[in-house]
C-alpha cells in the first residue's frame, strides 16, 4: 500500500539575506521565520545563479542555469526604446526535457498551486 505524500510548503523570499536568527544572526527577532525553520527543512547552500528576480526563478523552478535556456537576461519581451534596434526581442522557451518542479511533484501525486510569483521569464 502507497503512503500518503507528505505536505510540502515551499516559501521563496527576494531581496533578504540572512538577517534571521535562525541563521545566527544575534540581533533578528524573527520568531515566526525561526519556528518554520526549526520545524522544517533549510537550505543554506541554495543559492541563486541570477542577480535579479525572474532569471533566478528560472533557475530555481527548471534546476537549470538561465542562461542555458535563454532566460538569463531580464524583461526580455518588454524593451526600452533607448535599446531599440541594437538586439532583437526574443522569448526564451526551456526544451522539451526542462521540467518545472512543480511537474515532477504532480507527476509525483501532489497537487501543486502558485499563487503570486508566476514570472519565471519564459512563456509558460
Amino acid at each position: 500500500m502507497n503512503s500518503p505524500c507528505r505536505h510540502i510548503v515551499w516559501i521563496t523570499l527576494e531581496d533578504t539575506s540572512p538577517r534571521f536568527r535562525c541563521y545566527g544572526d544575534p540581533v533578528a527577532r524573527t520568531p515566526n521565520v525561526d519556528r518554520l525553520a526549526a520545524e522544517g527543512t533549510r537550505y543554506p547552500n541554495a543559492f541563486s545563479t541570477s542577480p535579479v528576480c525572474a532569471p533566478s526563478r528560472c533557475s530555481v523552478i527548471t534546476g537549470v542555469h538561465a542562461c542555458s535556456i535563454g532566460g538569463h537576461h531580464m524583461r526580455t519581451r518588454q524593451r526600452h526604446p533607448a535599446y531599440e534596434g541594437q538586439t532583437p526581442p526574443y522569448e526564451p522557451v526551456p526544451p522539451a526535457h526542462v521540467k518545472c518542479f512543480p511537474e515532477y511533484l504532480r507527476a509525483a501525486g501532489y497537487y501543486c498551486t502558485n499563487n503570486r510569483k508566476t514570472d519565471y521569464q519564459f512563456f509558460q
